[in-house]
C-alpha cells in the first residue's frame, strides 16, 4: 500500500518530468503564470494582514526586495547593477549586470 507521501512524490515527479519536456518558451510561460498566482496570493495575504493602501503595499513590497537583496534599497540595487571602474561599465550587457547582482546577493542557487 502506498503512503500519502509516496503518492505525492510520484505526482511531483510526473509534474517535474512534464515541465522538463517543455521548450524554453513554454517553461517561461509556466513560471510566469506561477509567479502571477503567487503575487496574487501575497497581495491577498498582505491585505488580510492590514496592508490596505497602495502606499502601504509599496512599502511592504520594498521591504521584501530589501530582504531579497541583502538590505539594499532601490538606489543600492541600481548601484550594484551598474558597477563602474576606471570610467567604464564592469559588465557590458544588462544580462551580465543582473546575473552578477543575483549571484552576489542571492548566491549560486538555482531559482525556478
Amino acid at each position: 500500500m502506498k503512503t500519502a507521501g509516496t503518492v505525492f512524490q510520484t505526482y511531483r515527479q510526473e509534474v517535474a518530468d512534464h515541465f522538463n519536456e517543455l521548450d524554453e518558451d513554454n517553461r517561461r510561460l509556466v513560471v510566469r503564470g506561477d509567479i502571477k498566482q503567487w503575487n496574487q496570493m501575497l497581495a491577498e495575504t498582505a491585505h488580510n494582514a492590514g496592508v490596505i493602501t497602495n502606499e502601504e503595499f509599496a512599502i511592504f513590497q520594498n521591504a521584501g526586495y530589501m530582504g531579497l537583496y541583502g538590505g539594499l534599497d532601490v538606489e543600492g540595487i541600481l548601484a550594484a547593477v551598474y558597477q563602474r571602474v576606471f570610467g567604464g561599465d564592469v559588465y557590458l550587457s544588462l544580462e551580465e549586470k543582473v546575473a552578477n547582482l543575483l549571484f552576489n546577493e542571492i548566491g549560486n542557487s538555482q531559482v525556478v
